[in-house]
C-alpha cells in the first residue's frame, strides 16, 4: 500500500518535471520565430540567453545616434546581444552607430544604404562583416575594423565613401568588391598573413597571388605584382599610372572610370585584357598595346553612352604590325587614323583571340564563331582553336548562321581544320568573296544559302579526298553555279 502511494507521488513529481521541461522548450522554439521591442530595438532570441538585433524604431525620429548595448533585460533576465541582423537598418535615418561589446557578426545589408551615417564604432571581438553591410552609405568616409575581424563580405563598403582602410592582421577573407573606389589610402597590417601592401604602395595585395585587389588614388603598382584584379582602380582620380613589366593579366573593369588618364601602355608581359577593363576613360588619347596580348575581351577601350557600348573615338592606338593587339584593333572597328601607321592586309588571324567573336561551350570545349559585323579587312581564317578571356582552349567547330552576311570588304576565308558546321547563310550576300580554303576534313553541315550572293566565280579550295562531298554540299547551299573547285 504504501508502496503503491510512493510510486503515484514519482509519477506525478515526474510528470510535473517534464511538463515544465516542455514548457521551457516550447518557450524558446516560439521565441525563435518571435520579434520582441525594449527601447525601440526589436530582436529574435537565438539561444535561451543570447538575441540577434533585427531593427530598430524610429517613426519618432529620435534614434539619430543608436548605442547598442551588450545585453538587454527581457523576461526577468539579461540577454546578450550577439548579432545584429541581415537588413536590420538598412535604409534608416540613422547618423551615428556604436555597437557595444559581445557582438560577433553583422549581418548582409545590416546597415546599408543609411545614407545620413557618418560615424560607425565597431566592436572588440568582432568576426564577420557580411556582405553589403555598409554598401551605399554616402556620408561614411572613416571607420576602423578591430583586430580580431577575419571576414569582411563581398561589396561590404561598396558605393560608400571610405577615403582609407586598414586592414587588421586578423583578416583571413575579404570579398569582391569589399571598398568603394576613390580611397586615398590603404595599409594592411605588416602581421597578416593573406593581404599585405608592400613597399607602401597604397594598395591591397592578395599576398599568395601577387594580386592586386584593391588600388587608391596614389598606389604606386610593385614590381612584383602579376594580377590586376577585378575593378582595382574602377573611378580612381589619377592623371597616370605605370603598369609593370611583371604583370600579366589585367582583369574586367581593372581602370573603369579613370577619367583622368590620357594615356597608357600595356607593357610586354601581359597577355589579357577583361572585359570593360578600361570602359568609360573618355580622355583616354593613347594606348601602347604590347606584342605578348593573347586576348582583348569585349568593350575594353569602349565608352558606355545611354545604353550601349561605342569605341572611344579619341583613342590612338599603336600596336605592333601583324600581331594579336592589332588584330584585335582591326576586328572591333576601330578606324585606321587611330593606329597608324598599322595598315595591313596580312596579319596572322589564325590567332584571333577575342571573346566577342565567339561562344563558347565549357562542356564540350568548342566554340562557334559569331556574328562578325565589325570585321573590315579582306581576309579572314577561321582558327582551328581559341582562347577564351581566362585562357582556356576550344576547338572551334561552327560558323554560326549569320556569322558574315552582307560583308562587303570579305574577300578571301580560310576554315579550320576542326570546322563541323558552317550555318545558314553564313556567307550569303559577301558579293566580293571570291577564295574559300576549307581545311576540315570533318565538314558534316552546310546550311541553306550560306554561299548565296558570293562572287559569281567564287572558287572552293578542299581536301582532296572530300572534293566530291564537298561539292555536293556547297552546291546545296544556293553557291554561284560558275563557282570553281580545286583540291588542297
Amino acid at each position: 500500500m504504501v508502496k503503491d502511494k510512493l510510486m503515484a507521488i514519482t509519477m506525478k513529481i515526474s510528470i510535473l518535471f517534464f511538463m515544465v521541461f516542455l514548457f521551457n522548450v516550447t518557450s524558446v522554439c516560439a521565441a525563435d520565430d518571435e520579434v520582441y521591442t525594449i527601447d525601440n530595438f526589436r530582436f529574435k532570441y537565438i539561444t535561451d540567453d543570447t538575441i540577434e538585433i533585427v531593427g530598430i524604431n524610429t517613426k519618432d525620429g529620435n534614434n539619430k545616434n543608436v548605442n547598442i548595448p551588450s545585453k538587454i533585460y527581457h523576461n526577468n533576465k539579461y540577454v546578450y546581444i550577439v548579432q545584429i541582423g541581415d537588413r536590420a537598418f538598412e535604409n534608416s535615418d540613422i547618423n551615428s552607430i556604436v555597437i557595444s561589446e559581445g557582438v560577433t557578426s553583422i549581418g548582409k545589408s545590416a546597415f546599408s544604404s543609411c545614407r545620413y551615417l557618418t560615424s560607425v564604432t565597431l566592436p572588440k571581438g568582432l568576426i564577420n562583416l557580411g556582405e553589403y553591410a555598409f554598401a551605399h552609405c554616402h556620408t561614411l568616409t572613416n571607420i576602423s575594423f578591430p583586430e580580431g575581424l577575419t571576414s569582411i563580405g563581398d561589396e561590404a563598403f561598396w558605393d560608400s565613401r571610405l577615403t582609407s582602410i586598414y586592414i587588421p592582421a586578423s583578416v583571413k577573407k575579404i570579398g569582391d568588391y569589399a571598398f568603394n573606389d576613390g580611397i586615398s589610402s590603404i595599409r594592411v597590417n605588416a602581421n597578416n598573413k593573406v593581404y599585405d601592401s608592400r613597399n607602401n604602395c597604397n594598395a591591397l595585395i592578395e599576398s599568395k597571388n601577387n594580386k592586386l585587389i584593391q588600388g587608391s588614388n596614389k598606389t604606386i603598382i610593385p614590381n612584383s605584382i602579376k594580377i590586376i584584379g577585378i575593378n582595382a582602380f574602377r573611378n580612381c582620380k589619377f592623371t597616370n599610372i605605370t603598369i609593370p613589366e611583371g604583370v600579366t593579366s589585367i582583369e574586367k573593369g581593372a581602370f573603369c572610370g579613370c577619367k583622368g588618364l590620357t594615356n597608357i601602355t600595356i607593357p610586354e608581359g601581359v597577355t589579357r585584357i577583361g572585359a570593360d577593363a578600361f570602359l568609360n576613360c573618355d580622355n583616354l588619347k593613347t594606348v601602347t598595346l604590347s606584342k605578348t596580348i593573347e586576348c582583348i575581351a569585349r568593350s575594353a577601350f569602349d565608352i558606355f553612352i545611354y545604353s550601349y557600348y561605342e569605341y572611344n573615338p579619341n583613342i590612338s592606338f599603336k600596336v605592333v604590325k601583324g600581331t594579336n593587339s592589332e588584330i584585335w584593333v582591326i576586328a572591333n572597328g576601330y578606324p585606321y587614323e587611330y593606329y597608324t601607321p598599322y595598315k595591313t592586309d596580312t596579319k596572322p588571324s589564325s590567332v584571333l583571340n577575342i571573346s566577342e567573336t565567339y561562344t563558347f561551350n565549357k562542356k564540350t570545349g568548342e566554340a562557334t564563331v559569331r556574328e562578325v559585323k565589325l570585321y573590315t579587312k579582306s581576309n579572314y581564317i577561321v582558327p582551328d582553336t581559341v582562347k577564351d578571356d581566362k585562357g582556356i582552349v576550344y576547338k572551334v567547330t561552327t560558323i554560326e548562321a549569320n556569322a558574315f552576311k552582307n560583308n562587303k570588304k570579305l574577300k578571301t576565308v580560310t576554315i579550320g581544320s576542326n570546322v563541323k558546321i558552317i550555318d545558314k547563310n553564313a556567307f550569303y550576300g559577301c558579293t566580293n568573296l571570291k577564295k574559300v580554303t576549307i581545311k576540315s576534313k570533318v565538314l558534316s553541315k552546310i546550311g541553306k544559302r550560306a554561299f548565296k550572293g558570293t562572287y559569281k566565280k567564287i572558287k572552293f579550295i578542299c581536301p582532296k579526298k572530300k572534293l566530291k562531298k564537298y561539292k555536293k554540299m556547297i552546291k546545296k547551299s544556293s553557291a554561284p553555279k560558275k563557282a570553281l573547285y580545286k583540291k588542297i
